[in-house]
């Protein structure tokens, strides 16, 4: 890894935005200092796991109350029997049967999975102390994580750290995990600025209001 910005030579006259190139000379020190993997101040050696990462989808499972008693729109139901059927499986739920369990409640209706999928977004509410649905991941709490290569442990060390102790019913979706790369110069290769003495920025504010004083006492003697 070279950072060849830091190798720059400028140009005697600006070209648009561009103000500085690479001579023959410092293409050749890139080449050499590549072909000999030297380190140094504008050059270091990486193992690509370095900069790789896993980008994986963490999900949390779906959990909704249910309210049978909400209106269902007509036009739902293509065939008249279809809410007739619908209508008397809800009056036919015994008493004790779970509010809070759609799982439980959908086999209470013993109504076919394809009339559940239609009633459901009208007869629920999304309510994180009910029970959750078994593997049905609820999109508005996916969330997507980007875990390094080097990160000791992989991908369930990363969930076993960092997300379970925050959320126990988490988990990965694995065929949505992907693998992407990374190379940032300004991680490696950054160097902070070395900020002034304190002392020297108050010399200076003091030598800028002595001057400034003297300018105005030249304006004031002017006028008068």
């Amino acid at each position: 890894m070279i950072d060849a910005t830091a190798m720059k030579s400028p140009l005697r006259k600006n070209m648009g935005n561009k103000n500085c190139e690479f001579t023959p000379e410092l293409r050749k020190e890139i080449l050499r200092i590549f072909m000999d993997m030297e380190q140094s101040e504008v050059s270091m050696i990486f193992d690509n796991s370095e900069f790789g990462y896993w980008s994986v989808t963490v999900e949390r499972p779906l959990c909704l109350r249910i309210y049978p008693e909400k209106n269902v729109p007509a036009n739902l139901f293509k065939k008249t029997d279809e809410r007739a059927a619908y209508e008397n499986a809800i009056k036919s739920l015994p008493q004790d049967t779970p509010l809070d369990d759609w799982t439980v409640f959908a086999k209470a209706t013993k109504l076919k999975a394809a009339m559940l999928k239609k009633v459901r977004p009208y007869i629920t509410e999304k309510d994180a102390a009910c029970k959750p649905i078994k593997r049905e991941a609820d999109a508005d709490l996916r969330d997507t994580e980007i875990v390094p290569f080097t990160y000791e442990g992989g991908i369930d060390a990363f969930m076993k750290n960092e997300v379970l102790p925050y959320a126990l019913d988490a988990w990965v979706d694995e065929k949505k995990t992907a693998v992407g790369y990374e190379v940032s110069f300004t991680k490696y290769f950054y160097k902070p600025v070395e900020l002034r003495e304190m002392s020297d920025i108050l010399t200076e504010l003091r030598e800028l209001e002595e001057q400034a004083s003297g300018m105005m006492a030249e304006i004031m003697e002017g006028i008068e």
